[in-house]
C-alpha cells in the first residue's frame, strides 16, 4: 500500500478548511464595519439637523442686531411695504421693516431692509436696497413656521421671534387641521437688539418707532439717438439720481434695465435731479429743466391719492413712475487762424445738424459747442473781411455722446489784389519818377517807372482812390484822379 503523496511547500490554493475559517472572518469583520457605518450616517444626520438651526440662527443674529442698531425708524404694521423696488411672492408678507439715512458720503444715502416670510418656501429672507448696490435678497432661515416682530418704544428694542422645523405629515392631516407639527422637532429663536428706536416719532424717517412712509418714486432713464427722442431707445445703467426737498436729500443709481427708485417717502413735492455731463432731455421731455450739468423734474408724492391703502391692498406701495427720455451729448471744438499763425478772434462759426446753433470765436481764436446732441453734423468758420479759405473752413464731424469731437484748424489767408497804371504825355511819350498816391483802405505812394508804370500790390478788399501827382511843367489832360473798389 501506497503512502498519500505529500503536498509540496509550492503548491497553490485553499483547503476546505481554510476556506471555511475565511468565510466566518470576513462576517464577522463586515458585520462591525456596517453596524459602524449606519451608527456614523444616523449620528451625521442628527448633526446636520442640528447645524442648520445653529447657522440660520447666527445669521439671523448678525443681520439683525446690525440692522436694529442701524435704523431710525421702523413698521411692523399688517403689510407694510418693504421699501425697495422689490415685488414680493403672493401670499408672503413683510414681519419688519426698517429704514435710516447714511450721511457718511457727500449726500445722504437712504437705506431699507425688510425681515420677509414666504409660507410657500417656508423661508425667512432679508430683503435690502440702498442708492448704490440695488435690491439685494439673501435667505436667513430655512423651514419657518411662523415669525413675528414686536418693537419696545420705550427702550428701543426690537424682538424677532422664529419658530422653525420639519412639517410633518400631521400637520397636513385634512380630518384635523389643528394637527400641528411634532413639537420635537421643532426650535425657536428669540433675538433682541436695541438701537436708536425710543420714543415715538410719527413723522417717518426721524428718531422713533413709526409707520414707514408709503410714498414712492420709481421709472426708467431711456436715451435716444436723436434730440427728438425717437431712434434707438436704450436704458442707460449707472447714472446717479437724487430726490430732494427741505427735509429730504437722497441718491440712487439706475440699474441694467435704467430702472430707479426711492422708497419710504414722506408725502410733499420734491426735485427728481439726474447730474451728468453726457445727456440732455429729449424735445418730447417737456417736463424737464435743463441746466448745465443738471437735469431736474419735479414731482409730487401723494400716497393715497396713488392707490396706497385707498386702492384696497393694505401696505401697497404708492409708486410715482418718472420716464426720464434723454438723448446722449458731446461737444465739438475747433480754432482759426492765418496762413501766418496769428489766431483770429471774432469769426462767427456755425453749427447745422440735429440742432443748429451759432458762437464767435475768442480772441486765442478757440470755439467750442457744448452740450451737443449726438449724431452728425456741419461746422462753418465764417472768413474774415478781405480773406479767403485755405483749409478747414468747413468742417463734417459725428458727435459721440459724453466725448469732445475736434474740428481740424481753419487757416485763412488774405485776398492778394493790385493796381497798376501808366501816366504818359499826350505825345505817348512815358514819364518815370511821378508821384502816385493811393488813399482810401491804405495810404501809399509809389513812383512811376522808366517805362511809366505804377504798381499798388497786396490790397485788401475795399475802396480807394489813386491821385497822380502832375510832374513839372506838365498839366493834366485826364486819368489824374481814379476811384477802385476791390471785392472778392
Amino acid at each position: 500500500m501506497s503512502a498519500p503523496p505529500r503536498r509540496l511547500r509550492g503548491d497553490d490554493g485553499f483547503t476546505l478548511a481554510e476556506l471555511v475559517i475565511s468565510t466566518m472572518i470576513m462576517g464577522i469583520v463586515l458585520t462591525a464595519v456596517t453596524a459602524a457605518v449606519i451608527v456614523g450616517l444616523r449620528n451625521g444626520s442628527r448633526s446636520v439637523d442640528l447645524l442648520g438651526p445653529s447657522t440660520d440662527a447666527a445669521l439671523l443674529s448678525h443681520h439683525f442686531t446690525a440692522d436694529v442698531q442701524s435704523a431710525s425708524v421702523s413698521d411692523i404694521s399688517p403689510g407694510v411695504a418693504s421699501g425697495c423696488d422689490y415685488e414680493p411672492p403672493a401670499g408672503s408678507r413683510n414681519v419688519l421693516a426698517l429704514a435710516w439715512l447714511d450721511n457718511a458720503g457727500e449726500l445722504p444715502v437712504r437705506h431699507a431692509v425688510a425681515y420677509h416670510l414666504d409660507p410657500a418656501t417656508a423661508q425667512l429672507s432679508r430683503v435690502s436696497c440702498d442708492g448704490e448696490s440695488g435690491v439685494q435678497v439673501a435667505v436667513l432661515a430655512r423651514q419657518v413656521l411662523s415669525a413675528d416682530a414686536r418693537v419696545d418704544t420705550s427702550s428701543g428694542g426690537i424682538s424677532l421671534d422664529v419658530t422653525a422645523g420639519e412639517q410633518t405629515a400631521g400637520e397636513l392631516n385634512t380630518d384635523n387641521p389643528a394637527v400641528g407639527p411634532d413639537p420635537a422637532a421643532l426650535y425657536r429663536f428669540q433675538l433682541r437688539a436695541y438701537g436708536r428706536l425710543a420714543g415715538s416719532d410719527a413723522s417717518g424717517l426721524g428718531s422713533g418707532v413709526a409707520r414707514l412712509p408709503r410714498g414712492e418714486v420709481a421709472g426708467t432713464v431711456t436715451k435716444y439717438d436723436d434730440a427728438a427722442g425717437t431712434t434707438n431707445p436704450e436704458p442707460v445703467q449707472g447714472v446717479t439720481l437724487s430726490l430732494t426737498n427741505a427735509e429730504t436729500d437722497v441718491v440712487t443709481t439706475t440699474g441694467t434695465n435704467g430702472r430707479f427708485y426711492f422708497g419710504t417717502l414722506e408725502d410733499g413735492r420734491y426735485d427728481l435731479t439726474l447730474e451728468t455731463s453726457a445727456f440732455l432731455p429729449t424735445a418730447r421731455q417737456s417736463t424737464i429743466a435743463s441746466e448745465p450739468n443738471r437735469i431736474t423734474v419735479p414731482v409730487t408724492v401723494d400716497a393715497a391719492a396713488q392707490g396706497d391703502t385707498a386702492a384696497g391692498s393694505e401696505g401697497a406701495a404708492a409708486e410715482l413712475a418718472q420716464a426720464l427720455s434723454v438723448v446722449q451729448v458731446g461737444s465739438v471744438a475747433g480754432t482759426a487762424r492765418t496762413d501766418r499763425y496769428v489766431m483770429l478772434g471774432g469769426l462767427k462759426v456755425e453749427l447745422s445738424g440735429p440742432v443748429a446753433v451759432e458762437t464767435d470765436t475768442d480772441a486765442s481764436g478757440a470755439y467750442a459747442f457744448e452740450d451737443v446732441p449726438a449724431g452728425g453734423y456741419t461746422v462753418e468758420v465764417k472768413p474774415p473781411e478781405g480773406y479767403v479759405a485755405v483749409s478747414g473752413a468747413e468742417c463734417v464731424v459725428t458727435v459721440v455722446g459724453g466725448e469732445r469731437s475736434t474740428c481740424p484748424e481753419a487757416v485763412f489767408k488774405a485776398r492778394i489784389a493790385a493796381i497798376t497804371g501808366m501816366v504818359r504825355t499826350d505825345t505817348d511819350v512815358a514819364l518815370p519818377g511821378v508821384n502816385v498816391v493811393l488813399s482810401g483802405a491804405t495810404n501809399r505812394t509809389v513812383v512811376t517807372g522808366s517805362d511809366g508804370s505804377y504798381r499798388f500790390g497786396d490790397l485788401l478788399d475795399g475802396s480807394y482812390t489813386v491821385t497822380v501827382q502832375a510832374p513839372a511843367g506838365y498839366g493834366l489832360i485826364s486819368g489824374g484822379t481814379c476811384a477802385v473798389i476791390i471785392a472778392g
